[in-house]
């Protein structure tokens, strides 16, 4: 799994990545928080996207990015799209979008701009920034896993029961949205904690009581370095220990002191699952 995050600064639009592609690395937007260093290029102003897909997707979207500036004015974003989206369809034992799962932009002092397999669109930024379920790409993916969750859940599936795990943490994300500070559901715990610039996850047995002070494992704690990247933006891998998938990834976004989350769930799924229920993903 890659994340790829391209977006806008005062400075221009850089890309950022959690794995090492062969783009030269810039010191000064290196995050400790990310597991590996963190790679960026100018890209053309206006433009911010977040895309999940597979490295070799990754890598050839960011190569097309690498192209003379001059060259690209015009026809660069659709050129982009277009790589992202070669894919879709072909993968074997994930799900049949593998190419991408979500992208969607961020901008704190623009319209945020939604892709995916649909087209195009823009829509306000407090769709995405501050109720995350009104965007729609994000109510599409969510609307079409609970369609696989419901029907794993009747069929008792116990390969699957982490998808369970990744609904509630899903649930949990968008209630921190809504209250801008901590909650409780189905078992998992999120703080937000604005005044340190992160916040903890965790399932709720593990709490104490008052606040989270320290994380938990398998908690996950995630500051933003705001000094180097403008406004804070950084991704993690949340599910890291079995039986849970170890692919799960949430994109979090800090922009102007509120959090949007975008969830995306673990990608590996069986073939037969793929086969029977392709077309919740493919519409």
């Amino acid at each position: 799994m890659t994340l790829v995050v391209v977006r806008k600064t005062n400075r221009g639009i850089f890309s950022f990545s959690d794995t090492k592609l062969t783009l030269q690395e810039d010191s000064r937007l290196s995050n400790p928080y990310l597991e590996s260093s963190l790679k960026s290029h100018i890209l053309i102003p206006d433009i911010s996207f977040h895309y999940a897909g597979n490295s070799a997707l990754a890598q050839e979207a960011l190569d097309e990015i690498n192209i003379d500036f001059s060259e690209r004015q015009s026809a660069s974003l659709g050129r982009i799209v277009s790589i992202l989206f070669s894919n879709v369809g072909k993968g074997e034992n994930e799900y049949p979008n593998n190419g991408v799962s979500y992208i969607i932009s961020s901008l704190s002092e623009n319209k945020i701009l939604v892709i995916d397999e649909r087209g195009i669109s823009e829509c306000e930024k407090e769709a995405a920034i501050g109720d995350v379920s009104e965007n729609g790409a994000y109510k599409f993916y969510c609307d079409k896993f609970s369609e696989i969750l419901d029907f794993l859940t009747k069929n008792q599936e116990p390969e699957y029961s982490y998808l369970n795990e990744c609904s509630a943490m899903s649930k949990a994300f968008h209630r921190v949205i809504e209250n801008r500070n901590f909650t409780t559901v189905d078992g998992f715990a999120v703080q937000l904690m604005p005044e340190k610039g992160c916040f903890f996850y965790t399932p709720s047995i593990n709490l104490h009581s008052g606040p989270i002070d320290t994380p938990m494992t398998p908690g996950v704690s995630v500051s933003p370095d705001f000094t180097r990247v403008d406004n804070g933006s950084f991704t993690f891998n949340t599910l890291q220990s079995e039986p849970c998938a170890p692919n799960a990834v949430f994109g979090v976004h800090f922009v102007t002191g509120d959090l949007a989350v975008i969830w995306e769930a673990g990608r590996k799924i069986s073939p037969n699952l793929v086969k029977n229920y392709s077309s919740y993903f493919s519409q």
